[in-house]
């Protein structure tokens, strides 16, 4: 606090200099905060050429300027004045020293929190009378009346679930819980006299009327004037009373408040939890569904390969029962052979006749020694047989055996900026986590350039000037179609150039293919086929689709096929099950075709009734497909860039019909999602969205 003495004794004199200037003090004014004292001169001096507090030249420390001194001097005169809160604009309770700020209990929090202010000597103003006091706070909390400012009932301590963990902070023994055991003990009373030794004898004096702002404890008188307190701030206990009632009541509205919203919450809380497990039972019920129908199909088939096993089995054995029976009798045969030449023998009495009868049965017996050998090199070769069973097909059984967990609000991870040279982008391939390819036309020009997009780098690839449209193969290869001068062709390249971080500037492709109309989309198989949908520009209802080889051989071709069932096909994806999914933007549908491009089913549905938001009418009653993709679980996610949306068609469980669900619309929160016109799944089950200006990207399931 800022005082002015005159100093008599020319003794004294010779030992007080200026913090300033060193010379002796002349009208000595003191500092509040460090209590440095300056000539009267030399203080004027740092008043004026300071803007806000006056530093100390001697330690550097802040100190308040004589106009909010004057202010705390004659507080009741500021008071009745109606000093107000520089935040709120309520009744000043509170004054800092260093900033000069006034605030009131509530804007106290944002005094202390702001950067820098921690430290700083706050004062709590003196009040003003009863009745002025009523007046103030009547005007602050107009609703509640100064007979119902009552302090709330003492709590008791309850037992929270869990034990005894904060919900707060999530710890066994933290500040809040204590918090809440003081505030449950009851208030002890004592003689109300200060412990120090020597203040008890001095009448009155030794009583606790006093509050210490700056320590925050109680005192007494001789603490407040001669004790450790002397230069502290201190107010009568009388005064606050009516600043702790309120405050208490504040805080007890505030709880009564924080109260009903988490009642509130609990409510919506148990709802959605009711309809959670009606959604898991039912899921339950429909995996159990799926597992009785795929066991029955299963055993059904197995029982029919069990009675072929059999069969098999049982020709096998009598095929070897027969083959071991005709050895056994080519022995037997042997053997009564071996035994007639025994019998036949030739010695010196054997006769003419004898002879040329033994001559004849050697003829014989060399025509049987052949026949045998035949038999028995022909019977003696074991020819084993055995049964052989198919290799065990897993991709259906996992497509139906398969369970994740999805956001019912997609969730946003990041978001890419398109270049302001980018006009629009024709297809996209997710290469990483964080990383894609684009095939943008550019502002500048009519032709396409590859971009490299990743959180933190862009690269633009020098390739041929055209139009191009991108796919990437299982084992990482790029396929593109490229389209220049009335020329079109379908590309190569083995992707090594994505190893580097797709930094490799001169990009090159090795041609497969010449066609003779240009593609509109174009999709790879987890076989490393090629799909390509096309329109002739001479006949625009003239269409089809292309399946290659990546030796440019073409395996399929719906051209010459009547009924194709498309009208303008746009896009093209296919899932992890080789089906393929067609965009049909004339059409308004989308085609499904199996692996022999042959029409399955074609979409063709109304828009939701939830894209009625908020009395808002879509855009465009009528679905406009565009960009598409599958979704690990074999669900089609398809842009309407005429609704500003991006839908999911999925199966039925019952019906098995597709069905149509919304899965981003435009918003107030989604200020970059606009024209979303291109669509893919990245390898970690995050959803790429192309728009406008931006790449969004979504955690989407796993």
């Amino acid at each position: 606090m800022y005082e002015e003495a005159t100093i008599e004794s020319c003794a004294v004199e010779r030992y007080l200099k200026c913090a300033k200037c060193r010379n002796v003090l002349k009208h000595p004014t003191q500092l509040s905060a460090c209590l440095h004292i300056l000539c009267s001169s030399c203080f004027h001096e740092l008043e004026t050429t300071q803007i806000s507090n006056i530093i100390c030249p001697k330690c550097n420390q802040q100190n308040a300027r004589p106009s909010i001194l004057k202010s705390i001097a004659g507080m009741d005169d500021t008071f009745r004045s109606y000093s107000r809160c520089d935040y709120c604009d309520k009744v000043a309770l509170w004054n800092c020293f260093i900033c000069a700020k006034y605030f009131c209990a509530s804007c106290r929090p944002k005094h202390d929190n702001a950067n820098g202010n921690k430290g700083h000597q706050l004062s709590l103003l003196p009040q003003p009378t009863v009745a002025l006091n009523q007046k103030l706070f009547a005007n602050e909390s107009p609703q509640v009346s100064m007979e119902s400012r009552q302090a709330p009932p003492i709590l008791e301590v309850e037992a929270i679930d869990g034990g005894s963990i904060c919900p707060l902070c999530s710890d066994l023994d933290c500040k809040h819980l204590k918090v809440l055991e003081k505030l449950s003990k009851q208030i002890s009373v004592s003689d109300g006299l200060c412990e120090i030794e020597g203040h008890a004898n001095h009448g009155q004096q030794n009583e606790l009327k006093f509050f210490c702002l700056a320590c925050w404890k109680p005192v007494c008188g001789d603490c407040s004037q001669r004790g450790d307190h002397k230069l502290h701030k201190v107010s009568d206990l009388v005064h606050l009373k009516t600043y702790l009632k309120d405050s208490i009541l504040k805080s007890h509205s505030k709880c009564t408040m924080f109260d009903t919203k988490l009642e509130f919450d609990i409510t919506e809380y148990k709802a959605v939890e009711g309809s959670l497990k009606k959604h898991l039972e039912e899921t339950d019920n429909e995996i159990k569904s799926r597992k009785y129908k795929i066991i029955e199909e299963a055993t059904d088939a197995f029982n029919a390969v069990v009675q072929e096993v059999e069969l098999q089995g049982k020709n096998i054995f009598q095929e070897y029962q027969e083959k071991l029976q005709k050895i056994e009798n080519c022995r037997k045969l042997l053997n009564l052979f071996q035994g007639a030449l025994d019998k036949l023998k030739v010695d010196d009495n054997l006769n003419i006749p004898q002879y040329n009868h033994v001559f004849q049965c050697q003829q014989d017996v060399d025509t049987f020694i052949t026949d045998i050998n035949s038999m028995v090199s022909y019977l003696c070769r074991l020819e084993e047989r055995i049964l052989v069973l198919p290799e065990i097909m897993t991709t259906p059984m996992l497509t139906l055996a398969r369970a994740g967990t999805e956001w019912k609000h997609l969730k946003l991870a990041f978001t890419i900026p398109l270049e302001a040279e980018v006009r629009f982008v024709h297809s996209i391939v997710v290469i990483g986590s964080e990383q894609c390819l684009l095939t943008c036309q550019m502002a500048n020009s009519d032709n396409d350039a590859i971009v490299y997009y990743d959180r933190t780098n862009i690269t633009f690839h020098d390739v041929n000037k055209g139009r191009y449209l991108i796919a990437q193969t299982s084992d990482g290869s790029i396929v593109v179609s490229y389209s220049k001068d009335q020329k079109h062709y379908i590309q190569y390249n083995d992707g090594r150039f994505l190893e580097g971080n797709g930094a490799e500037m001169n990009l090159r492709f090795t041609t497969i293919k010449e066609m003779d109309y240009p593609a509109y989309g174009i999709a790879t198989t987890n076989d490393d086929k090629v799909i390509i949908c096309y329109q002739i520009a001479e006949k625009k209802d003239v269409n089809g689709i292309l399946k290659l080889s990546l030796q440019g051989k073409v395996l399929k071709d719906t051209y010459e096929e009547p009924n194709s069932n498309l009208q303008c096909p746009r896009y093209v994806t296919v899932s992890n099950t080789g089906e393929i999914a067609v965009s049909d933007s004339i059409g308004n549908s989308v085609v499904i075709l199996d692996k022999d491009l042959k029409v399955c089913e074609r979409v063709n549905l109304g828009l939701p009734s939830s894209f009625i938001q908020d009395g808002r009418e879509p855009l465009n009653s009528v679905f406009g497909p565009y960009g598409l993709c599958y979704d690990n679980y074999g669900r089609i996610i398809v842009t309407d860039p005429d609704n500003n949306s991006v839908l999911r068609l999925s199966r039925d469980n019952f019906t098995h019909k597709y069905c149509m669900q919304p899965l981003l619309t435009k918003n107030l929160e989604n200020v970059n999602f606009n024209d979303p016109h291109l669509v893919a799944m990245g390898p970690d089950s995050r959803l790429w969205i192309v728009c406008r200006a931006h790449v969004l990207v979504y955690d989407y399931c796993s």
